[in-house]
This record gives C-alpha cells, sequence and structure tokens, in this order.
C-alpha cells in the first residue's frame, strides 16, 4: 500500500491533515502531513515548494500518492511534472484560473453587504 503525503498550504497549514493522519494510521495506512511553513521555507514559490515536496516523495520509501488541498495544488502539479509518483488527488484549489462560477462568487463575496446578505436568500 503506497504512503499517502498530505499536503495543505497557505491559509492552511499542516494542521488542515492532522485529524485525517490519525484516522489513516488507525487503518494501518501509511500517511504523513507534509509542513512547508515551519520553518518558514527559503523559497517560498511555487517552484521552491515544489522542490521542497519532490525531496519528500524521493525520501519516502515504497509507493506515493500526494493529497494536495487548496493553495497546495499548483505545488503539487509542479511537483509531478518533476518526478514520479503513484497519484495525486487534487482537491478545493486554484488549477490555472477561477471557474466562472467560482468569480462570480467571488465577485459576490466583494459586493455591498446588503446585496451579498440578499441574493443568496431570496424572499
Amino acid at each position: 500500500m503506497p504512503t499517502l503525503l498530505l499536503v495543505a498550504a497557505p491559509p492552511a497549514s499542516s494542521a488542515l491533515w492532522t485529524d485525517v493522519v490519525d484516522r489513516l494510521t488507525s487503518h494501518g495506512i501509511r500517511s504523513r502531513a507534509i509542513e512547508f511553513w515551519d520553518p518558514a521555507p527559503a523559497d517560498a514559490s511555487v517552484d521552491g515548494l515544489a522542490a521542497r515536496l519532490v525531496d519528500e516523495i524521493e525520501s519516502t520509501e515504497g509507493e506515493v500518492v500526494v493529497v494536495a488541498h487548496g493553495t497546495a495544488v499548483p505545488i503539487a502539479r509542479e511537483a509531478a511534472a518533476r518526478t514520479s509518483f503513484a497519484g495525486l488527488v487534487l482537491t478545493n484549489g486554484p488549477f490555472d484560473a477561477l471557474d466562472p462560477a467560482t468569480r462570480a462568487l467571488a465577485g459576490l463575496a466583494r459586493s455591498p453587504p446588503p446585496l451579498a446578505a440578499t441574493l443568496p436568500h431570496p424572499a
């Protein structure tokens, strides 16, 4: 069975995965959360963090599946272009650009409060 490397990036941290790692471990699944921000990285760019993820992947014995959440998605995609591993799961994050529905919801969040409060709850 592969090792799951669980990756999150700001505004989340590896704490996002703490309960998940505990549950997976209790079922005999090897997993660990990768922390990019403690200590703070020398290179916080996507390229720099992808290099750090590649190091984690390559130092893990056996097959690896990377699970990336949020803003870690571009980091995981870049790591996948640099090294091979068994699998990549991308969750809830920006791939290349915001899709139209997400862009509209983000715009709504920036609209005046009465409009933002009214539109999701019509009479």
